[in-house]
């Protein structure tokens, strides 16, 4: 039989989290179902977690992350400032329409989180992260277009962080794509008032 690394488990066990999260919400997502769920004994999960919240607390850091690549592989460089961030926001929305059900349960996760003893801090730690990463990303950006900012690049971060939070809630509560978009328009729009006069 061949042996699976501690790593290796990790990792089956995020993405199982990850479809029960996405099928069933956190409430669904026990111990026992996301080991069924990767075919793995209860024992198994033990082995490299102390508890179903350290899991979660690193599928939620997953789960961030897979946003932030995915509005930075829609950035395009070559295009004018207004239309690059309209890029990136519309790509937060296309996600949204195929995976509202990962995006509603990364919500789930962060409430839950915040609500949990053993992952209340890790809520908090995994926004700092958030921020952390979105101001990497903007950094990149202003290098690539040249540009230079009115606020410090960590304001222009939570705000973007704020906002697409902001779109993901507005779309999943209503299901309208046209309201996503103008929130999306409107979310760059404030980001490019924030670039000063001569990079607008």
């Amino acid at each position: 039989m061949q042996r699976i690394s501690p790593d290796a488990r990790r990792d089956q066990l995020r993405i199982a989290a990850f479809a029960v999260i996405a099928r069933d919400g956190v409430a669904g997502a026990t111990t026992r179902a996301i080991t069924t769920e990767a075919g793995m004994s209860l024992a198994s999960f033990h082995y490299v977690y102390e508890s179903r919240d350290a899991l979660l607390a690193e599928v939620l850091g997953a789960g961030l992350e897979v946003e932030l690549e995915m509005i930075r592989a829609s950035f395009d460089p070559e295009l004018p400032i207004l239309e690059a961030a309209r890029s990136a926001m519309y790509a937060y929305v296309d996600y949204l329409r195929q995976r509202p059900d990962i995006e509603q349960g990364l919500f789930e996760l962060i409430l839950y989180g915040l609500r949990s003893t053993d992952m209340a801090e890790v809520s908090v730690n995994v926004y700092a992260h958030y921020y952390a990463a979105a101001e990497t990303l903007l950094s990149e950006a202003t290098a690539a277009l040249g540009v230079r900012w009115s606020r410090p690049l960590r304001e222009v971060a939570e705000v973007m962080v704020a906002m697409n939070d902001g779109i993901g809630l507005a779309w999943l509560s209503t299901r309208d794509d046209a309201l996503a978009l103008r929130l999306a328009n409107a979310a760059a729009e404030l980001l490019v008032s924030m670039v000063e006069g001569e990079g607008r």
